[in-house]
This record gives structure tokens, C-alpha cells and sequence, in this order.
């Protein structure tokens, strides 16, 4: 899928243009899950690495900035948050292309990342620096947005840890796992921010540094709050592992006890089971005098274990 968007100011609306040869300076080129020989349609149209535009199909592809040794065109690629439904990672490639008075961004699916776009009332495509941290910070919101949720969903799971069940187990390791994957793709995508705005490879007025700085303390905020929320993860299955042993060491006490309590009358009926002259053998209260002898011995050995606090 291939669209072109146009946006002369704030005001206006934002347009869908045909695509051709003669394509409208200033435009926003949105591409989702191209195939190879639309990625050299557009290599050819606007002069970009082939080898760039074919990384950004890499599903695995890490945040990096890049640009052609003339320096004419720029290569950001991040990633931002998908659905984890039949999928591997919880994030997906894009790629943010900064070519003469254009910008073209490629993705491996629409993810309703398209949309989010439309909604996010783009200021204009004139300036094509805004628009491409436009495109970052709202990958970012998302980010955020995903972080508030799995945050509630761990605080829910905090408030019940005593009762904690194997469901709930489950779902906060998949949480770690998401909440990890957005970590490995943050951190790389702050250190190209930080290549971009100190190297000065791409030529950034006062305000455009203002922006990258903005990006770069609302990455890093979240990032600390990935952090943190990994973090209360830990915990929770540190306190779970916590309660579990305690709960094993008390059951394991407590049929510690219960054997030793029962062997005795076992031993005692044991004894009077044999073919051998016993004491109290031939008393017409034998059966009675023995039991009431191996249940005392157990109430005996019951009061001892609960007066040690042993059961």
C-alpha cells in the first residue's frame, strides 16, 4: 500500500494525492508492507538505497540513524508498538526517510499506525523536520499509552499476591516479555536521537533542537518507567516465590508432625500384633487399655510439636 498526504499549514486538511512522477514537494509518502519491486520503484524515483528500504522489511531491524555519504538523504529507523496477537515481538519495524523536500515512512503492516497519524492533527508535511518528529512522538504516546496499561495491570495483580494463581503468574511474564522488548527498542532509538541532535549530521534549527530534546526526556521517561514496572514485576515474583516456600515449608511441617504423631500408636499396635506374650495379653480390657495408651502417647506427642510451635 502506497499513499501520499499534503498539508500546506495547520489549518488546512490533510490531502491524499495520486502518485506520479511529478509528486507535490512536500509531501508525506506513507508505504505499508511494500514488495520488493515497489521498494525499487521508490529507490529509483527518489534516488534512496536500495539496501536501506530493504532493512526496513527486516522484521528484526534495530533503531538506528543512517545516511548516505552525500548526506542528501536520512535514515531513522524505529520501532513502535503492535498487537502481540501471532506475532513474535510486541514491536515493528519503521522506517523514516528524509529525502531533499520529502519524507517517506515504511512499514511492514498498517497497524492502525496510519490512522493514529490522521488523528494526530499533523501541523503540515511543508516542514518535513517537524513532520518526522511528528511521526517519532507519536510512536512514542503510543508507547506511553501501552505503559499506563500493563502498569495497571501489574498494580491489580500487586493488590491480590497473596492469592496470586498460576493465570496471573502467566500474564506477568508476558508482560516482562513486552515490557522488555519496548526496552530494546527505546534505548537504541534514544541513542540515535542523541546521534542526531549532538553530531550535527543533519542541520537542525533552535526550535528542531528543542523537539529532539523534548523526544529525548519523554524516551527516557518512559524507558525509567519500563524500568520501573519490570522492576515491580521482580518483586511481585520475588513475594510470590516468597509465600510459596513458606507455604510448602509449613505443609511439609505439618506432615512432618502428622507422621511422627501417627507412628507411635502404629508402633504400639504393631507390638500387640505379634504371636509373642505381651503384657495386658490376657485382660478383658485389652483392646481398650492399649488404644487408650497409643492415643494418649499421640496427644502427648501433639502437645509437645504445638507447644514448640513446630505444627
Amino acid at each position: 500500500m502506497l499513499k501520499i498526504f499534503y498539508k500546506k499549514n495547520k489549518k488546512d486538511k490533510l490531502q491524499e494525492l495520486d502518485y506520479n512522477s511529478n509528486i507535490q514537494k512536500h509531501s508525506w509518502i506513507f508505504v505499508a508492507n511494500p514488495t520488493k519491486k515497489e521498494l525499487q520503484k521508490i529507490s529509483q524515483d527518489f534516488l534512496l538505497d536500495i539496501d536501506q528500504l530493504q532493512d526496513a522489511l527486516d522484521y528484526y531491524e534495530v533503531p538506528r540513524f543512517d545516511w548516505d555519504n552525500d548526506k542528501k538523504n536520512f535514515y531513522f529507523f524505529i520501532r513502535y508498538p503492535v498487537s502481540m496477537e501471532n506475532k513474535i515481538l510486541a514491536t515493528a519495524p519503521m522506517l523514516i526517510i528524509l529525502s531533499g523536500n520529502l519524507v517517506l515512512t515504511i512499514v511492514l503492516e498498517d497497524s492502525k499506525f496510519l490512522e493514529i497519524m490522521r488523528q494526530t492533527e499533523i501541523d503540515s508535511t511543508e516542514n518535513r523536520i517537524n513532520l518526522m518528529f511528528q511521526i517519532i512522538d507519536s510512536a512514542v504516546n503510543k508507547y506511553n499509552k501501552r505503559l499506563i496499561e500493563i502498569h495497571k495491570k501489574v498494580r491489580k495483580t500487586v493488590s491480590k499476591v497473596r492469592n496470586i494463581n498460576n493465570q496471573d503468574i502467566e500474564q506477568l511474564v508476558n508482560l516482562e516479555y513486552i515490557l522488555n522488548d519496548y526496552l530494546s527498542a527505546l534505548l537504541p532509538m534514544r541513542e540515535a536521537l542523541y546521534i542526531m541532535l549532538n553530531k550535527k549530521i543533519i542541520s537542525l534549527d533552535e526550535a528542531e533542537k528543542e523537539l529532539t530534546e523534548d523526544l529525548l526526556l519523554d524516551t527516557e521517561q518512559i524507558i525509567n518507567g519500563i524500568k520501573n514496572v519490570l522492576k515491580s514485576i521482580q518483586n511481585i515474583r520475588d513475594s510470590f516465590s516468597t509465600i510459596i516456600g513458606n507455604k510448602l515449608n509449613q505443609i511439609m511441617k505439618t506432615l512432618a508432625a502428622l507422621t511422627v504423631i501417627l507412628t507411635v500408636p502404629t508402633i504400639i499396635s504393631s507390638i500387640y500384633g505379634m504371636n509373642i506374650k505381651v503384657p495386658l495379653m490376657n485382660s478383658p480390657y485389652a483392646f481398650w487399655e492399649v488404644s487408650s495408651i497409643a492415643i494418649i502417647s499421640s496427644f502427648i506427642i501433639w502437645a509437645l510439636f504445638a507447644w514448640k510451635d513446630w505444627i
